[in-house]
């Protein structure tokens, strides 16, 4: 690690300004700690952030990909309450309705847990008698085991298993599957839709609350996360990316291009990819079995990419939108052009109705970027019967998620450290779940306080968290 220039030693330092680099961030902040936080893009939010898109009509603020939270979001809601005192001005907040063009249409109604549920299912239309029997026949199975299922179970086999008509496995649970997991019901993780499940439907009626940001996700947590570590001392470096890490005695020095960053612990939040490239720059040349280890679990995950179309007519030429909607039958087995699988109203900017359309799982989608475009534009409006949008935009993720199959690893974060005074952070290790902002922010909150408990023990309390 040749560099000369050295900074004083902070007490952590995140690598990545994703969610789960925020939530470490502030996390680390709030304990009293001296906490550097370095981001290779020019702006925080990862995955999840503001960016600019002129799409013919001039500049519009969007998101470079489309994303959905729920009132079972706890750990993110409150960390968004905690920075930014407006944060109900910042975020949508409607009862769960699932519809599609088709004529089918579910509803939670405002009652309390499990009647809201219930009286959902009981008023569906387009299940008939006998999908509202499965649905109810499903959701009693997961209850009943205490929304359990069997170890490597897949979703088509849980389903299988329940007696789900495959009319409605290609109407909703696959749909739902697609939409939570990113990954198809044949493959996808039982355990992990069962949990979602029981975290949002199987929960209080608020938890399957679906949450919109009103403007961008950038204006819900990177931007008002960044006045909030600003006004507390904490240092944000945009447009530094970490070039390697090492452990020299009781500190961690991180080569930045132009200096070297000492820090008694660290909390590596960065994409998969990169997690295990600085992993292997910590063991240099030496045989370190631990972290080899380490770098082949985070490299056997993979790669999911998702597509977010952004579909744009003149204000007077379309109706309003529905918030969202559910674009039909995708079944297991589909194989016909790329299409989208729910649409979001994204409202009105220089005097253009915007909406985004996600393509959930895109690993199947082939050709160039103009052709998805142009597939995903006509699936949607013919399926709306919509006018053919005056612009359209696609923002392909390549690295948006990771499958989410039931022999994926298994990375926890141990008190100590998945290293010695080093944390690793992203949805990735929340194993129960899938890979969503609420799992990315339960991992950068605890690996924040574990970071801080080490790098400052002094301001500290001896229990380390739960």
């Amino acid at each position: 690690m040749a560099h000369d220039q050295q900074t004083a030693a902070v007490d952590v330092c995140v690598i990545g300004g994703g969610w789960a680099g925020i939530a470490a961030a502030i996390e680390a902040c709030a304990a009293g700690g001296s906490v550097s936080l370095i981001e290779a893009a020019p702006q925080l939010g990862g995955r999840a952030r503001t960016v600019e898109i002129d799409m013919g009509f001039g500049p519009v603020r969007l998101d470079n990909g489309q994303h959905l939270m729920m009132g079972a979001y706890r750990e993110t809601l409150a960390l968004i309450n905690r920075v930014a005192p407006d944060a109900g001005q910042r975020l949508r907040r409607e009862p769960l309705a699932l519809r599609d063009p088709d004529g089918f249409a579910l509803q939670a109604a405002r009652l309390p847990a499990p009647l809201h549920l219930a009286v959902a299912f009981a008023r569906a239309r387009g299940l008939g008698l006998t999908g509202r029997v499965a649905c109810v026949r499903l959701m009693l199975n997961l209850w009943r085991n205490a929304w359990r299922v069997p170890d490597g179970e897949t979703v088509a086999q849980l389903l299988e298993r329940t007696g789900q008509p495959s009319w409605l496995i290609d109407r909703l649970w696959h749909p739902l599957c697609v939409s939570a997991l990113n990954t198809p019901t044949g493959v996808a993780c039982a355990r992990t839709f069962a949990a979602v499940l029981r975290d949002t439907l199987g929960a209080a009626r608020a938890a399957s609350d679906f949450i919109l940001p009103a403007g961008t996700l950038g204006d819900c947590l990177p931007e008002p996360a960044t006045a909030w570590l600003t006004e507390r001392g904490a240092r944000i470096l945009l447009r530094t990316p970490a070039r390697s890490i090492e452990r020299r005695g009781s500190e961690w020095h991180i080569a930045l291009p132009d200096r070297v960053l000492r820090a008694r612990a660290v909390v590596l939040a960065v994409p998969l990819a990169n997690s295990a490239r600085l992993m292997a720059s910590a063991a240099g040349s030496n045989d370190v079995p631990e972290i080899h280890a380490l770098c082949h679990d985070l490299s056997s995950f993979r790669s999911i990419p998702i597509a977010t179309t952004y579909l744009a007519w003149p204000e007077t030429g379309v109706s309003p939108l529905p918030s969202w909607t559910m674009l039909g039958v995708r079944g297991p087995q589909a194989t016909a052009a790329p299409r989208g699988d729910w649409l979001f109203d994204r409202g009105v900017q220089r005097g253009h109705r915007i909406a985004s359309v996600v393509v959930s799982n895109a690993a199947a989608t082939e050709g160039s970027l103009a052709a998805l475009t142009e597939a995903v534009s006509a699936s949607t409006t013919q399926a709306l019967q919509l006018p053919a949008p005056a612009h359209a935009f696609t923002i392909f993720e390549r690295r948006a998620t990771f499958a989410c199959v039931p022999e994926r690893p298994v990375i926890n974060q141990p008190i100590g450290g998945n290293l010695p005074g080093l944390w690793l952070a992203g949805d990735y290790t929340e194993h129960d779940y899938p890979a969503t902002i609420e799992s990315a922010v339960r991992s950068g909150l605890r690996a924040g306080a574990l970071a801080a408990r080490l790098g400052a023990p002094d301001r500290l309390p001896a229990q380390p968290p739960a």
